[in-house]
């Protein structure tokens, strides 16, 4: 009998074949309660089996196999319920230091120690027989304990040892030199490296080949890549030939060993060895480098020889390229720069700056186009190498670029003059002379063209189509102010490149990159109108041409930004041209600005009655505006009448905008503000002391807009539409009528006053019935004073009690009335 039944409901007894619902008393076998019950089952099953064995003996009683735990009732034992919890796959046991392998590499480390110290100390107490037997018996006996450990598969204690056997192998021998041991000592210390390396390599590898089919080793698989860079550095130490030899001889002792290594597939000695070799390789490359460098020419290269390191090195690599085939593009690449080395350090010799230049020009068109076939190792490494030469070259030309720059800004620090002749200045810190320049530009853009044909750059190349164009724009600028010369036709060469790019970009429009280019022609077309600042009459001329230029790309182009950003340069340029020729002519300071503020104020009358529905209408408005303030900020060194005119200049025709454009009205208000300053200068060039001459128009303005606004508006407050016209009407008057309190100006500050009272109360508005009755009591109450002041103090105190007698008297009545005045100025409009 068997309490858990997988195939019997646990509720009624009936049979189930896996149904998840049993079909018979409808009991739900895969709620957590039913698995709970199941496992409660399973248990019982193994206590009563358990309690069985233990009454009848281990061997009498031969249960039934239970079901597997975690089965559900009418499910096969084999297969997971679908609720139970899966069981966890074993987790896989990561790599760490255990206990044991801390503590065995501590012992190795005292081994080492110990057997360091008893040299050091008890050497000299043996003869040479028993050192000998020493470090025979101890080396031995760690190499035996190493082995041992290696067939039994421990390989923490294994490595340990191993470590341990190579470094008393190190030691062994350096010391048996240094005792004159086995004779030894007849080696320098290079050769002894040697001898050193080659036997600790052989040992190692000896030792990797055996242990590997029974426990792979790493300790010794490193010490053997190790003693191969002993053995090759130390060899190249030995010869006493140039470096290039030397290292050469070294790196020949590494690559054999490290094919000796690949061919028996000592895989983790080949890599530590290959890392020597790719050490030496580059140390041999940098020796044949030097040759050429320290004897670049020609007859140094083939006469003396000098160039044959090189040869060989271009040899060597295209062996490895063809023995290795992962390695045949970079192979190929550091070829094709060495055969390239040989041709350009004889060309830089023969003729400084221009030689170089030269053929890498030369051979950056010739490997560009040559490979621009080709999809197998050998093209797409000489490609590398030629996009190599082609950055070099690049990099190199950028001198001219930085000499333009400077020759422009030396050309502009000199002052605005007026003469026509003006130069470029060159500071002469040039790469080489300007022709140069143009052909190494030409070089880059050339073989920028060729490039984009190339199978690897093919895909990417419709976006670029136009760089090799304004590379070869470029230089042509940058070589021609290489020779200073005269602005006017620098800046129109600019121009005229500028242009032939435009067009180039409008052909070019519809490419992803169409917007780019334009941009980039836009600003090459405009880079002409920053070149002049030398000489007004050249600035004069090179900005209304450029000017045009932009005022055709707004015409015909169809990028909008473009067209804005064009009608925006356009529009600044006239208007800087404008002053540029008012200031040729001798009209002065005043007409100068004043002719720069007439061309802005024209520039924004016709964008709003004549470019109503033009793309760069705001563009144009906004030139002419940054043309007004800049004009306006210039003229503040100028005396307040001419200040006074240039701003009354400026606000007349805003208001008028304002007043007759529909969609710009807060122009009036702009207009309005720049006139009161204007009246304001005029106030002060006439040295006008009244304020209430500075603040008189200002109030009309404000409380005829307050009353327009109210107008507009029945449920404005006059808090909000009169405060500031009755602010700046009577406020400022209030304390000179202070100081003169019978004077003229009290008391018609006071008539005001009551104007307002009486204004308020008769159209029931708060704002007027406050200030009136402010303004009303101050005045009174400060034409009493002095009166007051002059009275006995026993008066002034009787009035005072008086006063205070029939307030407490009719408090209550006060404090009504006072509540009744307060509730009448808040429901005031």
């Amino acid at each position: 009998m068997r309490f858990a039944d997988p195939h019997a409901c646990p509720s009624c007894g009936g049979g189930i074949a896996g149904e998840q619902r049993c079909r018979h008393c409808n009991v739900d076998l895969s709620s957590p309660a039913a698995l709970q019950l199941w496992q409660t089952l399973i248990q019982a099953d193994s206590l009563l089996d358990q309690a069985r064995r233990d009454s009848v003996g281990p061997s009498a009683v031969a249960a039934p196999p239970a079901p597997q735990i975690g089965s559900p009732p009418g499910v096969a034992p084999s297969f997971p319920h679908p609720g139970a919890p899966a069981a966890a796959a074993p987790a896989r046991p990561g790599r760490h230091w255990s206990t044991g392998s801390i503590i065995l590499g501590l012992g190795a480390l005292c081994l080492l120690v110990a057997a360091l110290i008893f040299i050091t100390v008890s050497w000299d107490v043996l003869g040479p027989t028993g050192r000998t037997l020493v470090l025979l018996v101890i080396t031995l006996a760690i190499a035996a304990a190493a082995v041992w450990l290696t067939r039994a598969r421990l390989r923490a204690s294994a490595e340990a040892l191993w470590a341990v056997f190579f470094g008393l192998f190190a030691i062994d021998f350096f010391a048996a030199r240094e005792y004159g041991l086995l004779g030894l000592d007849a080696f320098t210390g290079e050769q002894a490296g040697l001898v050193f390396g080659v036997l600790a390599a052989v040992v190692g590898g000896a030792i990797v080949l055996i242990s590997r089919r029974t426990l792979p080793l790493i300790v010794p698989s490193v010490a053997a890549g190790l003693a191969v860079w002993t053995a090759s550095f130390s060899l190249a130490a030995t010869l006493g030939w140039q470096f290039f030899w030397c290292v050469l001889g070294g790196l020949a002792l590494a690559a054999v060993a490290t094919a000796i290594a690949w061919r028996l597939s000592m895989a983790l000695v080949t890599w530590v060895a290959g890392a020597a070799v790719a050490v030496l390789y580059a140390m041999t490359a940098g020796g044949a480098i030097e040759e050429i460098v320290e004897s670049p020419h020609l007859a140094d290269l083939a006469g003396d020889a000098q160039g044959v390191p090189m040869l060989v090195t271009i040899a060597l690599t295209a062996a490895i390229g063809l023995a290795a085939p992962r390695l045949t593009i970079p192979a190929a690449a550091l070829v094709t720069l060495g055969a390239a080395s040989l041709v350009f350090a004889p060309s830089e010799a023969a003729a400084e700056h221009e030689g170089g230049f030269l053929s890498a020009s030369a051979m950056a068109v010739v490997l560009t186009f040559a490979l621009a076939r080709g999809a197998h190792a050998l093209a797409r490494g000489a490609r590398i190498a030629a996009a190599s030469i082609l950055a070099a070259l690049a990099v190199a030309s950028l001198g001219w670029v930085g000499n333009a720059v400077d020759a422009v800004d030396q050309s502009n620090g000199n002052g605005f003059g007026t003469s026509w002749t003006v130069h470029l200045a060159n500071p002469d810190v040039l790469p080489g002379p300007g022709w140069l320049a143009i052909v190494s530009f030409g070089a880059i853009a050339a073989s920028v063209f060729a490039v984009l044909r190339w199978p690897e750059v093919g895909a990417y190349a419709r976006p670029l189509d136009l760089s090799p164009a304004v590379i070869g724009a470029f230089g042509l600028v940058v070589g021609v102010i290489a020779y200073e010369p005269l602005v006017l036709p620098a800046a129109l060469l600019v121009l005229a490149a500028g242009i032939g790019l435009l067009v180039l970009a409008r052909r070019d429009a519809a490419s992803s990159a169409g917007d780019v280019w334009l941009a980039v022609s836009l600003l090459a077309a405009v880079m002409p109108a920053g070149m002049v600042f030398a000489s007004k009459p050249v600035a004069l001329v090179v900005w209304l041409v450029v000017a045009a230029t932009l005022a055709t790309v707004a015409r015909f182009f169809s990028p909008v930004w473009a067209r804005q950003a064009s009608t925006f340069g356009a529009a600044a340029l006239v208007i800087g041209a404008a002053a540029v020729a008012a200031d040729l002519a001798p009209w002065g300071d005043l007409g100068v600005r004043l002719t720069a503020v007439v061309v802005s104020v024209l520039a924004l009358v016709v964008a709003s009655f004549a470019l109503h529905g033009f793309v760069g209408r705001p563009e144009i408005e906004v030139a002419a505006g940054l043309g007004v303030v800049a004009t306006l900020l210039s003229a503040a060194e100028m005396g307040l009448g001419s200040q006074a005119l240039i701003w009354a200049v400026v606000g007349v025709p805003l208001v008028v905008l304002g007043l007759f454009v529909g969609d710009r009205n807060w122009l009036r208000y702009a207009g309005s503000a720049v006139l009161g300053v204007a009246w304001v200068l005029v106030l002060r060039a006439n040295d006008v002391e009244t304020i209430e001459a500075y603040t008189s128009p200002f109030a009309v303005v404000l409380l005829g807009a307050g009353l327009w606004a109210m107008r507009r508006d029945p449920q404005l407050s006059t808090m909000i539409a009169l405060t500031p016209g009755l602010t700046v009407a009577l406020v400022p008057s209030i304390p000179q009528a202070l100081a003169d309190p019978t004077g003229p100006r009290a008391l018609l500050l006071g008539l005001a006053g009551l104007l307002a009272l009486v204004v308020g109360i008769w159209q029931k508005w708060q704002m007027p019935f406050v200030y009136g009755s402010l303004l009303v009591t101050l005045l009174v109450v400060w034409n009493v004073g002095p009166l007051a002041n002059g009275l006995p103090r026993w008066i002034l105190i009787a009035v005072a009690g008086v006063i205070l007698i029939g307030s407490g008297i009719t408090w209550e009545n006060r404090v009504q009335n006072a509540k009744s005045a307060a509730l009448y100025v808040q429901n005031l409009r």
